[in-house]
């Protein structure tokens, strides 16, 4: 016998967390938001995080710029309750600063910070769950 499914709804999550980060169609921004998801996600296994460069980077080349982040503003329109910029860098980037005005508008609350900052909590979040066991 087959066993029924359980039905996985916002209630299975603290907060869906939308990752913003300077994407261009590039491997290597892609990697670091990769990384940012991945960290995140080991630390706070209560929260979803949605990386929408992973999501739509392979459409980069097949579609226009305003489609692309037309389909990331979906997604922080009607899945998340916060977005995290994970990059230092942000600041160079439009889709970032589109993402921050969206935020500002629709009273989406945001916070900034970096890899790096995201690799010195991992580090302690690690080194404290170690020691733990």
């Amino acid at each position: 016998m087959i066993p029924k499914p359980n039905i996985i709804n916002r209630e299975h999550y603290n907060s869906i967390v939308y990752l913003s980060h300077p994407y261009g169609g590039k491997q290597e921004n892609l990697s670091k938001i990769n990384e940012c998801q991945k960290l995140l996600t080991i630390m706070h296994p209560e929260n979803l995080y949605l990386n929408p460069s992973a999501m739509f980077g392979n459409l980069y080349d097949c579609t226009t710029y305003e489609q692309g982040l037309n389909m990331t503003l979906l997604l922080l329109e009607e899945l998340a309750d916060e977005m995290i910029i994970c990059s230092k860098d942000w600041q160079s980037s439009k889709g970032c600063h589109t993402e921050v005005l969206y935020c500002d508008n629709r009273h989406i609350p945001y916070k900034i910070c970096t890899l790096e900052q995201i690799r010195d909590e991992y580090e302690k979040y690690r080194k404290e769950h170690d020691k733990n066991g």
